[in-house]
């Protein structure tokens, strides 16, 4: 699975003695994204899952050199009825790291962060406009970030090309002769294309072999055996176009 990124807004949390924490919403559940040539939502408890299975570092601009946090240290991940919120506490002992970043935030230097993810689970709707994500497989980083990048919607994209492409509602039609042929999807129209060529190269073996073999005499084929082969081509061909119809290949 590919790695994927979106971007949300950072805070910090004040204290008496300082900054005490680096704050935010990292996911919102049921919110709307911008147009990025599809609209996208987060179901809740998508992060049920990754929460516990990921070992999350937070970053500054995504860079392992740059760590201000860790999950089971003082980076705290948890869902709520918003979202993924995400919290990293002050170090002890304090970094440097850190310190610059929370005063980067307070500052309003960096308001936004980015987080890594990839998905189990998502459902595009009837028309492929709209992707729902429903379980996230892992949780990777999330890193305030001084220039948040255009979400990077590559894997999404070939996600719903692929769903597009194995949905039921898309159709090939092949016309074959006088009759149109209706296939669910492209994997059926390739597996049904498949049997037909190893038909007709199989027909074409056997014609290379009887030219390759004349008899010594040649004589009329009797009718009776005419007929029995037409027939039986007619039989092979109705059952590929009744497997067709089914989607027995």
């Amino acid at each position: 699975m590919d790695k994927e990124y979106r971007v949300s807004d950072v805070s910090v949390e004040k204290r008496d003695d300082g900054i005490g924490a680096i704050t935010g919403y990292a996911a919102v559940f049921n919110k709307d994204s911008e147009d990025m040539g599809f609209i996208e939502r987060i179901a809740p408890g998508a992060f049920k899952k990754a929460i516990k299975n990921s070992d999350v570092r937070a970053l500054k601009n995504h860079d392992p050199n740059w760590i201000i946090g860790r999950s089971g240290v003082n980076l705290e991940l948890k869902e709520d009825k918003q979202g993924l919120f995400m919290r990293v506490t002050r170090p002890n002992p304090m970094t440097e790291t850190w310190r610059s970043v929370a005063q980067d935030i307070e500052a309003g230097l960096i308001t936004q962060q980015s987080f890594g993810f990839t998905v189990a689970k998502e459902e595009w709707d009837d028309k492929f406009q709209r992707r729902t994500i429903l379980e996230v497989d892992r949780l990777y980083d999330v890193s305030p970030v001084t220039y948040p990048a255009y979400p990077d919607t590559s894997v999404a994209m070939r996600s719903r090309e692929k769903a597009m492409e194995f949905s039921d509602d898309s159709t090939v039609k092949v016309a074959d002769g006088e009759k149109v042929f209706e296939f669910k999807n492209f994997e059926q129209f390739d597996r049904i294309a498949e049997k037909i060529n190893e038909m007709r190269a199989t027909d074409i073996a056997n014609n290379d072999q009887t030219l390759e073999e004349p008899p010594e005499s040649v004589e009329e084929p009797e009718p009776v055996a005419n007929n029995m082969a037409q027939v039986d081509a007619d039989k092979r061909f109705q059952e590929l176009e009744k497997s067709l119809r089914e989607g027995g290949f």
